[in-house]
């Protein structure tokens, strides 16, 4: 299990990203294309990407330590079709 404080304490400053997704599939990613040109809103998931990792809420009780917090590679969130990196 990899620890948070594990992977960043011998790292130096690094830049952050948000990394955001249509939720599920592209078929979402049209729909939300509409809703936001129309409302300004949508269905997206997020992630965070600090050191190699992109760090995201899965909202169980697992990930690392049981926190729901899971990890995976930069803008490859499995569940979800990437869209845009912003830079924080």
């Amino acid at each position: 299990v990899l620890r948070l404080d594990e992977s960043i304490s011998s790292k130096k400053m690094s830049f952050v990203h948000l990394n955001v997704y249509d939720l599920f599939n592209w078929q979402v990613g049209l729909l939300n294309n509409v809703a936001w040109s129309l409302w300004g809103a949508g269905a997206f998931h997020v992630g965070l990407q600090i050191y190699g990792y992109e760090y995201a809420f899965g909202g169980r009780d697992r990930g690392i330590d049981g926190s729901g917090i899971t990890h995976c590679k930069p803008r490859c969130c499995p569940k979800h079709s990437f869209r845009e990196s912003l830079c924080l």
